[in-house]
């Protein structure tokens, strides 16, 4: 049986339901146990996920960033990939417990699961 599970949060918070959807998956299974490790990694335009300044009662939207918060409130890991957030927005801000990795790190940490799942 798995014992770990990375999910990959590859779309931005807001305007399709993936990373919502991806967001509430690593949630399920970090509240339930099912899983020893549950990592999320946001990577891609999905390391907009990890911004601490997304305004979505402007989108009337559910937030991503809430999702996030709990994931480390949690403690689950929270990841972003430093070299597509720099590319995104350099000066960013990020959630707080979100910790930034560079691609060699995220591949043994991927690499580490049992489970990998993208959203």
């Amino acid at each position: 049986m798995a014992e770990s599970i990375a999910v990959l949060i590859t779309k931005p918070p807001y305007g399709t339901e993936d990373a919502f959807a991806g967001m509430r998956q690593a949630l399920a299974l970090q509240v339930s146990g099912l899983m020893e490790r549950t990592a999320v990694l946001m990577m891609g335009e999905g390391a907009l996920n990890a911004l601490a300044t997304q305004q979505p009662r402007a989108l009337s939207m559910p937030s991503n960033a809430e999702a996030v918060e709990d994931l480390v409130a949690l403690e689950a890991e929270v990841y972003v990939i430093s070299e597509d957030l720099d590319a995104l927005c350099a000066d960013a801000r990020l959630i707080e417990g979100v910790r930034r990795l560079d691609w060699e790190d995220a591949q043994d940490m991927l690499s580490a699961m049992d489970v990998v799942t993208t959203f």
